[in-house]
Parts: C-alpha cells; sequence; structure tokens
C-alpha cells in the first residue's frame, strides 16, 4: 500500500510540471502546420477594405438631428453597395485593399423633398481613419433647399452644372482648389452645437457651388490631387484627411 501510494505522489506531481492548455503533449507530434496565436484576423472585408461613415443633411445639429436616409451607395466597378441607415450611417466593403475609392449615389426617389444623385469620393487616408479614429462626415442639401441656400449666399442654382461639398478631416491643412471654373468656393466649419458655420476663408467643409460640367472628371487639390467625378445637375460628396507629420 505504501509504494502504491507514494506511486500515485509521484504521478500527481509530475502533472503538476506540464504546461497548462496545451492539446499535446511536449514531445508528441502536432497534425498540421502550427498557426501563431497572433495571426491577424482577416476582418469582415478578407483583402477588401471596410468603409464607414455618414451622410447628414447640410442643416443637421445636435438639438435637430436629421440624417439622409435610403441614399444608395455603389462601388465603382464591384457589386458592392449599401443604403444610409435613418441616421444617415454606411458601412460596406471596397475590394480594394489601398487608394482611393469612387461610389455612385442614387437617391431615394420616393423621398419628399428628394436629394440628389451624384458621387462619393473618398481617399485612402480618409478611409484608414474612419474606423474607430476619424469618422467620415459628409453633409448633402435636397433639391428644394439647394435653391434658397444658394440664395442665401448671393449665387444662383444651376442644374446645367455639378455641385461638390468637400469634407476635410485630420489636421488644418489648406484650402481645396479645383481645376474646372466654378462660382466662389463657400467654407463651413461645425459649431459647438453642430450647425453649419459659414466662414469668408475656411472651413472643415468647402461648398464648390455651379462646377463646369463638360468633363466628367476634374481635379481636386489639397496637397494631393484627387480625380473627382462631375456632372449636370448632381452632388459630388468629398472625403479626404490631412495629418500633419509628427515632429516631436
Amino acid at each position: 500500500m505504501r509504494a502504491a501510494w507514494l506511486l500515485l505522489v509521484a504521478v500527481a506531481g509530475c502533472s503538476d510540471d506540464a504546461p497548462k492548455n496545451q492539446l499535446h503533449p511536449v514531445d508528441a507530434p502536432v497534425d498540421g502546420p502550427i498557426v501563431p496565436i497572433d495571426q491577424p484576423d482577416a476582418g469582415p472585408c478578407g483583402s477588401g477594405r471596410f468603409v464607414t461613415g455618414e451622410v447628414l443633411d447640410l442643416d443637421s445639429s445636435n438639438a435637430s438631428f436629421l440624417g439622409v436616409n435610403n441614399l444608395g451607395i455603389y462601388v465603382q466597378g464591384s457589386t458592392e453597395d449599401d443604403a444610409t441607415s435613418p441616421n444617415g450611417r454606411f458601412e460596406l466593403c471596397v475590394p480594394s485593399a489601398t487608394g482611393s475609392v469612387t461610389f455612385d449615389v442614387v437617391a431615394d426617389p420616393n423621398a419628399t423633398p428628394r436629394y440628389h444623385d451624384g458621387f462619393l469620393y473618398l481617399d485612402a487616408d480618409a478611409i484608414a481613419n474612419s474606423i474607430g479614429f476619424r469618422p467620415i462626415s459628409l453633409r448633402a442639401f435636397d433639391q428644394e433647399r439647394a435653391l434658397t441656400l444658394y440664395q442665401e449666399r448671393g449665387l444662383t442654382y444651376d442644374p446645367t452644372k455639378a455641385h461638390v461639398i468637400v469634407w476635410t478631416g485630420g489636421d488644418v491643412g489648406p484650402q481645396v482648389t479645383l481645376d474646372r471654373p466654378h462660382d466662389p468656393a463657400q467654407y463651413a466649419y461645425l459649431d459647438g452645437g453642430g450647425v453649419i458655420t459659414w466662414d469668408p476663408s475656411y472651413g472643415q467643409y468647402t461648398l464648390i457651388p455651379n462646377v463646369d460640367a463638360t468633363s466628367p472628371t476634374g481635379t481636386l487639390t489639397d496637397i494631393e490631387p484627387h480625380t473627382i467625378p462631375l456632372a449636370a445637375d448632381k452632388l459630388t460628396l468629398v472625403g479626404i484627411s490631412y495629418f500633419l507629420p509628427d515632429v516631436r
């Protein structure tokens, strides 16, 4: 009995030295390749990229929130698409792993008033920084509001021209410029209540009104050039990011 008891204690003592949470003994062969435990997950988009943001009405504020609902967003050259939720949010995958992405935008035909059809252009930095850091927040106006907005800004809405609204995320960079003829650019930022506030010289949002649409594209420039789509009586939404280098 004493010998059997000592043998039991010895076996128990050996088990305490075994590696914890190990599926195979140390000297046992492992079936298949060894996969590092910190191997990155491919994520919901596989080799592509996840894109998320929001499209809000130009007059939306914290006190009177208004998302652009049921705005169809279609990745050009792909079958990927989404429609905005009532709060204006969109989420979808884009097949390219790098670079800018252009989308076709189709407004809800049954909405009253109806928003504009058009395009959405997002640069690579805006996409990369949209996940948990600086969400893309675009603004749009409906067809009726376009007329009164332009009047308020001393302009006349021209349905034979294209119209562009640029959202700039990140650090304060230079004014954006567009190489197609257009009326004077209008600049705006959000005040503490999330209200669009117009400024004579600079803003996080830039409205470029009545853009010559005889060419299907234009070159928008901040630090880098961006080729954006243009079409008559359509609204091109642009999301770009600019970050100063860290010199610390």
